[in-house]
């Protein structure tokens, strides 16, 4: 994904009363454009999963990233990684799958939910090593 201030965690954005948007950055102070980017530039995790087609699980449904049939986690360093084959997405360390869900979203039934209790008890044995 290519940097822009669309994506960034320092730009605000209002809708305006007769259609479109106002992109305003909250740390130069002035208006930009959408597909700009400057040397502040930090990734906002949450607006890239919005533009991949991701939104927020919803209270009360069993369906999210976590029993997800297209979801697959790797060991990295500082713990889990997880990866949406589908979107082509890896997320960012200390990502919690129960928070989202896309348009996309395939039951994998019970073999996605043991390889995800999996990756709980390799981490939380990681944490208990103090990280190692």
């Amino acid at each position: 994904m290519v940097k822009c201030c669309e994506s960034c965690t320092h730009v605000k954005v209002k809708n305006k009363l007769l259609g479109g948007k106002i992109y305003t950055c909250s740390i130069n102070n002035c208006k930009v454009t959408a597909l700009n980017a400057c040397d502040q530039f930090v990734w906002d995790g949450n607006k890239v999963l919005q533009y991949a087609g991701f939104r927020h699980h919803e209270f009360g449904s069993a369906d999210a990233c976590h029993s997800c049939a297209h979801r697959e986690s790797t060991q990295g360093k500082t713990g889990v990684i997880y990866i949406c084959k589908k979107n082509n997405v890896q997320f960012w360390p200390g990502f919690s799958p129960m928070d989202y869900i896309c348009n996309n979203f395939e039951d994998g039934g019970i073999g996605a939910l043991a390889d995800y209790m999996a990756d709980l008890l390799v981490d939380q044995d990681r944490f208990k090593k103090g990280g190692k």
